[in-house]
């Protein structure tokens, strides 16, 4: 196959639009590359769109279609572009620089972990090997069961007690929590919710700091509320995603289904499914956006859309709980376009950063550090 047939099958696959043929063609092409890693090809723009950069050894998110898990965006072809008006490339000599990378230093994803703090006090490590009950508040049982923590209330209960669901840097919450309503949440790195282990009043009110994502149970007369520092955001029948970690100046909820209310202190706003609200204590900015970016970490793996370097890093270091320091200020502002698993070593994510020859990075314990160009 030339190398232009192989760009245009690589960009419909990671848009959703191959054939059945076309994905065992992609798949069977990708065996060969993991088989032979002195194959290379350039990377070269398709269409108006997309920049396609080359073959690395990770393992990617599945195709939009979801058929079966394909080797997309930064597996054997990663769709990579940063946002400078200049076309990027490959060549040996950047594909030899990043395996000095990983042979000089590395640091090992996250963990799927988080810590349940009762209401007396009492903290109870959660991990996927946890089965069964696991503590009893009053008359709601909690079991990890089926994948799933699960707060299970007796008919009547008034229990008005709060437990607190926390990650540090370098966890997730290795399943969701089920609270009593049968609202499910998912807990993204260094974040923390505090809910009541029984809803008892006329609206259901839980606080967040951090990144999480809901799925809502609709009760019409009793409101969900999620409380975060910049403002309030209620359910109408919903799943949506909040980012509202209070490093940064903004905070932002990302609406899927249904619908959801936005307030702060100035205004207020309704979302539609695929907006997102930018928010912090004053103006609500809405935008349509991509929803599949802003749950990526839900679903194993970072995608940043024409996101700054500041932030990807950002991002980088709650997961493999790293300091990042930039030798240079205006690095900050690069923009980049990627997607690639979180569950592969910190020097695979930063290899296909410096493939863009813009930056280099280097490791050293738990420091990253980031140069501009070939400067090490």
């Amino acid at each position: 196959m030339e190398q232009k047939d192989f760009l245009e099958l690589a960009a419909k696959v990671a848009g959703g639009k191959a054939s059945d043929e076309e994905l065992r063609l992609y798949a069977s092409i990708y065996e060969r590359f993991q088989q032979d890693k002195r194959l290379s090809w350039d990377a070269a723009k398709y269409g108006d769109e997309n920049r396609l950069a080359a073959l690395l050894d990770s393992r990617l998110r599945p195709a939009r279609r979801r058929r079966a898990w394909i080797p997309v965006s930064a597996a054997a072809t990663i769709l990579l572009s940063i946002i400078i008006g200049s076309y990027f490339f490959l060549n040996r000599s950047a594909k030899q620089s990043s395996q000095q990378l990983a042979s000089k230093d590395d640091v090992a994803p996250g963990h799927s972990r988080a810590t349940l703090v009762l209401a007396n006090g009492k903290k109870i490590t959660l991990t996927r090997s946890l089965n069964g009950e696991i503590a009893t508040e009053g008359q709601t049982r909690i079991d990890a069961l089926d994948g799933q923590l699960v707060y299970q209330s007796a008919s009547g209960n008034q229990e008005t007690g709060f437990n607190t669901l926390t990650t540090a840097r370098g966890e997730q919450s290795p399943y969701p929590v089920v609270l009593a309503d049968g609202t499910r949440v998912w807990l993204n790195a260094q974040s923390s919710l505090t809910f009541p282990v029984n809803f008892s009043g006329a609206e259901r009110v839980v606080k967040l700091s951090g990144e999480a994502y809901f799925e809502v149970t609709h009760h019409a007369a009793h409101p969900f509320k999620v409380q975060t520092a910049g403002g309030i955001v209620e359910d109408i029948g919903t799943q949506f995603n909040i980012h509202a970690y209070p490093d940064e100046k903004h905070e932002s909820a990302t609406l899927l289904e249904g619908a959801v209310k936005i307030t702060t202190k100035e205004s207020s706003r309704l979302l539609k499914p695929g907006e997102q609200a930018k928010y912090r204590q004053g103006n609500i900015e809405v935008r349509d956006v991509d929803t599949e970016e802003s749950v990526a970490w839900k679903n194993g793996y970072f995608m940043f859309n024409d996101v700054a370097l500041a932030s990807v890093m950002q991002e980088l270091g709650r997961w493999y709980d790293v300091d990042v320091r930039f030798e240079e200020e205006s690095l900050r502002q690069l923009t980049f376009v990627a997607s690639i698993t979180r569950y592969t070593n910190i020097s695979k994510v930063l290899q296909v950063m410096e493939m863009t020859r813009q930056v280099r990075f280097k490791i050293e314990g738990r420091v990253i550090t980031v140069y501009p160009g070939n400067v090490r």
